[in-house]
């Protein structure tokens, strides 16, 4: 597996864990075509840590982070307004 299918495959199945269709979710969210994601990840495009889309990923995973901090913030709320 060469470097780009690697990341490519870690950031997507962390981002879109439940999903099994998680390259056609990542392509939506990049707002590339499927056949990019494919293309990048077995070599036929060019992927590397310059491309504008590794950006885009950090983006993503840094919305995911804050979305993932405010629920549990939510829940902490909830359990402590329980009690």
């Amino acid at each position: 597996m060469n470097d780009a299918a690697r990341i490519l495959n870690v950031v997507g199945r962390a981002l879109y864990p439940q999903r099994t269709d998680w390259k056609a979710q990542l392509a939506f969210d990049l707002d590339v075509a499927p056949t990019s994601v494919r293309q990048w990840e077995s070599g036929h495009l060019k992927f590397d840590g310059n491309h504008g889309a590794v950006d885009d990923m950090i983006n993503l995973c840094d919305m995911r982070e804050l979305q993932a901090r405010m629920a549990k913030e939510y829940l902490i709320k909830f359990k402590l307004k329980s009690k």
